[in-house]
C-alpha cells in the first residue's frame, strides 16, 4: 500500500511538473491508417524528411517547412493522422484544441497560446498539433472582429512567426561558435524535454535520440506545428497564410474504404463470405469514423444474434429434463395409488407423503438446473462465432453516414417498376449513368473520366422527375435534389456559394447524383434580363458552368437536370461536356399508356374480373381514343378520379339511406356499408373520370416539342436545334 501510494505521488508530481500541453507518446502509427496513401507520401516529405535529415537542409540553405494545415470533413482522420505522424516521429508531443485554448479572463487565451508554443520550443524539436483551429481563429465578415477575437489572432501569428524562424539554417561564416551554443542550448532543451517527459521512458530516450542525432546542432531547434479543421474558408486568411502547405483529406473512394473496412476489422473473428470490395462499394459517403462505428454495429448485431440462438437452444435443453421428471412422476404417482388402494389407512398416509416429498425432489431439481443454465456463462464455440455478413448489411441499414447527415436527400423509393414506360430512355441512361457508377473500371480504362451531364426536355407529366428518383434508387450512389428556385438568394454572392457547396459535399460524397429540377429557372439565357437586373442568374450560370467543366475536375459527379423549356435554358449550358446529352421524354404512346396504367394501379382496389362482369380492362383505356395526348400526371389524374367518383358514389348511396330511412322510419339500405367496407373501382367509375380529366398539353406545344426532338435525331446541333425552336415558339 505504500509503495502504491508513492508511486501515485510521483506519477502526480509528474504530471505537475509537465508544461501546458504536453501529452505521452501516442501509440498511433502510420501503418494503422488506411486509404490515406497520396497524403502519408506528402506527409514524409514535408514533415519526416526535415527531422531525419537536417543536414541536408543546411547544406542546401533551405528552410524546411514549419506549419501543416489538416483539412478535411469531419471523421475522415485529421487527429488520427497528427496522432500518427507524433507517435512514428518518436519526438515530445504537444496538443490543444481550439476550445481548451480559451480562456474566461481578459488576457487569458493570450497567455494560454503563448505557453503551449513555448513549452514547444523549449523541447525542440517536437511536434505542436492545435485542433479544431477554426474555434480561435475565425474570420469575422461583415460585423468586424471582437476586441478578444483579434487579440488572439494576433497572439497565434505572432507565436507562429517566432517557432518559424527557429527553423532558419545557421550562418556558415560562424558555423563553429554557433556549434557550440547550440549544443550547449541542445543539452538544456533535452534536459528541459527529459524533466517534462519523466513520467515515460519512451519519452525521455525520444528526446535524448533526438539530440543524438542533432537536428538543433545544424538548425536552430525545429518545431513541426500541425493544424487541423473542417471548416478551412472560415479561417482568417492571415492565420491561413502561415502554414507552408494544406492537405486535403478526401472522402474515402470505394477502394479506401475496403482498405479501411479491412483495417477496422483485422482483430475481429469475420466469417469467409464477408465481401469487403462489396460492402465499399454500398456505402458511398462514409468516412473513417463511419466505417469504424460500422465495424463496431456489425459486431453488436452479431452478439445479438448468437446470444438469441444460444438462449433458444439453452431453453430447449433445460425444458427436455423437466419433461422426463414430470413423466417419471406421473408413472410413480400412478403406482403408489394402485397400490394404495389395497394397504391400510396408515399406510396409505405414509405412501401419499413418500409421493409428495418425491415430487417436490423433482421439482426442485428442475428448478436447480434452470436457474443454472440461466446463471452460468454459455460456453461459445470458437468454430461457430463469426461477424457474418448478414450482420453488415444489416449495420449499413442503421449507421448514417456523416456526409449524409446535411444536404442529402433521402434516396427516393421509385424502380422502374413505377416508371412503366420510356424504354429507350431508361437505356440512355443506363450507358450514361448507372454503368460508369457500378462499373467505374470500365469506363477508366477507356480513358472516360468525367462523366457526361444528362438532361431531360419534354412536356410537364411525362416522367422527368420520376426518371430522376428512378436514377437514384437504382444506382445506389448518394442524391441530391436541387429545385431551381431554391438556390437563389437576395444577398450578392449566396447564390454562388450555395452552388459551390452543392458540388463540395458532391465530390466529398462521390459516387454522388445531383438533380437540378426546373433547370430552366437557375440557368436562364444570359443578357435576356431573365433573371432580374441585378445580374443574379448571370452569375449563378457563369458559377454552374465552372463547377460543371471548369478546373477542378468533378470526378464521380454525375449531373442530371429537367427542363420543360429547353429554350430558355442558357446555350453554353449545353455543351458537350456539361450538359450536352438530351434526352427527349415524350408523352407516351397507347402501349406505353397501358404499362403506365398498369403500374398505378398496382397498389390500387380495383375490380379485376372479366369486363363482361363489369371489371375494369386496363388495355382497353390505355387504347381508349380519349387518352390521346395523355401525359403520365394526366393518367394519374385519371386513375385519382376514378377512385373519387367511388367516394362521391358512396356519398350519394348514404344520402340517399338517410332520406328514406327519414321518410319511412326504418332502415332499409346497407349496400353504401358494403361498399365503404370494401371499396373498389369499377368500370364505370372511369367512365366518369373521363368526363373530368382532359389532356393537359395542347397540340401547338406538343408538336414543338416534337420538331425539336426531330432535329436533333437528324443530326442537328442541340443549338441549332433550340435556335430553329425559338424563332417558332410563341412570344
Amino acid at each position: 500500500m505504500g509503495e502504491s501510494s508513492s508511486d501515485t505521488e510521483r506519477d502526480n508530481d509528474n504530471l505537475q511538473m509537465q508544461p501546458f500541453g504536453f501529452k505521452p507518446r501516442p501509440t498511433n502509427r502510420l501503418a494503422d491508417l488506411a486509404g490515406l496513401d497520396s497524403v502519408v507520401s506528402q506527409i514524409r516529405e514535408l514533415v519526416f524528411y526535415p527531422v531525419q535529415y537536417p543536414d541536408l537542409y543546411r547544406r542546401l540553405g533551405v528552410r524546411p517547412p514549419c506549419g501543416l494545415l489538416l483539412r478535411g470533413p469531419s471523421g475522415c482522420g485529421k487527429t488520427a493522422l497528427a496522432y500518427a505522424i507524433a507517435g512514428e516521429l518518436n519526438l515530445p508531443f504537444f496538443k490543444a484544441s481550439g476550445p481548451e485554448l480559451i480562456g474566461g479572463t481578459s488576457g487569458e487565451s493570450e497567455q494560454r497560446i503563448r505557453d503551449i508554443f513555448a513549452a514547444a520550443a523549449e523541447a525542440a524539436p517536437s511536434v505542436l498539433f492545435l485542433d479544431a483551429l477554426d474555434v480561435i481563429a475565425a474570420k469575422w465578415e461583415g460585423g468586424g472582429q471582437k476586441g478578444m477575437e483579434r487579440r488572439v489572432i494576433a497572439q497565434i501569428l505572432d507565436s507562429i512567426d517566432t517557432i518559424s524562424s527557429l527553423g532558419e539554417p545557421i550562418n556558415t561564416s560562424s558555423e563553429n561558435s554557433t556549434e557550440d551554443s547550440s549544443g550547449t542550448s541542445s543539452d538544456s532543451s533535452s534536459t528541459t524535454a527529459a524533466a517534462a517527459s519523466s513520467s515515460s521512458s519512451s519519452s525521455s530516450s525520444s528526446s535524448s535520440s533526438a539530440s543524438s542525432s542533432s537536428p538543433s546542432k545544424l538548425h536552430r531547434a525545429t518545431v513541426i506545428l500541425i493544424a487541423a479543421t473542417n471548416k478551412p474558408d472560415s479561417l482568417d486568411s492571415s492565420v491561413r497564410g502561415r502554414f507552408t502547405r494544406e492537405l486535403s483529406l478526401p472522402v474515402p473512394d470505394a477502394p479506401s474504404r475496403t482498405l479501411i473496412l479491412r483495417l477496422m476489422t483485422s482483430q475481429m473473428r469475420v466469417h469467409d463470405d464477408v465481401d469487403m470490395e462489396l460492402l465499399g462499394k454500398n456505402t458511398p459517403g462514409f468516412v473513417g469514423a463511419d466505417l469504424k462505428a460500422l465495424a463496431r454495429e456489425a459486431g453488436m448485431l452479431a452478439v445479438s444474434r448468437i446470444l438469441t440462438s444460444t438462449h433458444a437452444s439453452a431453453s430447449d435443453a433445460a425444458a427436455a429434463p423437466l419433461l422426463e421428471s414430470s413423466s417419471s412422476s406421473s408413472s410413480a404417482s400412478s403406482s403408489s395409488s394402485s397400490s394404495s388402494s389395497s394397504s391400510s389407512t396408515s399406510s396409505l398416509t405414509a405412501a401419499a407423503d413418500d409421493e409428495t416429498n418425491e415430487v417436490a425432489m423433482t421439482t426442485n431439481e428442475g428448478e436447480l438446473a434452470v436457474a443454472a443454465t440461466a446463471t452460468s456463462p454459455y460456453s461459445f464455440d470458437e468454430a461457430e462465432v463469426f461477424v457474418e455478413m448478414s450482420d453488415f448489411l444489416r449495420a449499413t441499414k442503421s449507421v448514417q453516414p456523416s456526409a449524409k447527415r446535411e444536404g442529402f436527400a433521402v434516396v427516393p423509393d421509385v424502380s422502374w417498376s413505377d416508371v412503366g414506360a420510356l424504354a429507350e430512355v431508361r437505356e440512355e441512361l443506363l450507358h450514361n449513368v448507372l454503368e460508369p457508377i457500378a462499373h467505374p473500371e470500365r469506363f477508366r480504362s477507356l480513358g472516360l473520366e468525367v462523366p457526361a451531364g444528362v438532361l431531360f426536355f419534354g412536356p410537364p407529366g411525362c416522367g422527368k422527375t420520376l426518371l430522376a428518383k428512378a436514377v437514384a434508387n437504382q444506382s445506389g450512389a448518394n442524391f441530391i435534389s436541387v429545385k431551381g428556385p431554391e438556390m437563389l438568394n437576395m444577398f450578392v454572392g449566396e447564390s454562388e456559394s450555395r452552388v459551390r457547396q452543392v458540388f463540395s459535399r458532391a465530390r466529398a460524397s462521390a459516387p454522388c447524383v445531383i438533380f437540378f429540377d426546373e433547370l430552366d429557372a437557375l440557368c436562364p439565357r444570359r443578357g435576356s434580363d431573365a433573371g432580374g437586373g441585378n445580374g443574379v442568374s448571370e452569375r449563378v450560370v457563369n458559377q454552374l458552368l465552372t463547377e460543371l467543366d471548369g478546373l477542378e475536375t468533378r470526378k464521380d459527379v454525375y449531373v442530371i437536370a429537367a427542363t420543360n423549356r429547353l429554350e430558355l435554358i442558357d446555350d453554353a449550358m449545353l455543351r458537350p461536356g456539361r450538359l450536352g446529352k438530351l434526352l427527349y421524354v415524350p408523352l407516351p404512346t397507347m402501349d406505353d399508356r397501358v404499362s403506365i396504367l398498369k403500374a398505378l394501379i398496382r397498389n390500387v382496389s380495383y375490380d379485376a374480373r372479366d369486363t363482361s362482369l363489369g371489371g375494369v380492362d386496363i388495355n382497353a383505356i390505355g387504347h381508349d381514343p380519349r387518352t390521346n395526348g395523355f401525359s403520365g400526371a394526366d393518367l394519374s389524374a385519371l386513375v385519382r378520379e376514378a377512385g373519387l367518383s367511388v367516394v362521391r358514389e358512396w356519398r350519394e348511396q348514404q344520402l340517399q339511406s338517410a332520406a328514406s330511412a327519414s321518410s319511412s322510419s326504418t332502415t332499409t339500405s346497407s349496400g353504401g356499408e358494403g361498399i365503404w367496407n370494401s371499396p373498389i373501382i369499377c368500370a364505370r367509375h372511369f367512365e366518369s373520370a373521363f368526363t373530368r380529366v382532359n389532356p393537359s398539353i395542347s397540340a401547338s406545344e406538343r408538336s414543338r416539342y416534337e420538331k425539336v426532338h426531330e432535329l436533333i435525331r437528324s443530326g442537328m446541333g442541340a443549338l441549332q436545334a433550340l435556335s430553329s425552336a425559338r424563332t417558332s415558339s410563341p412570344r
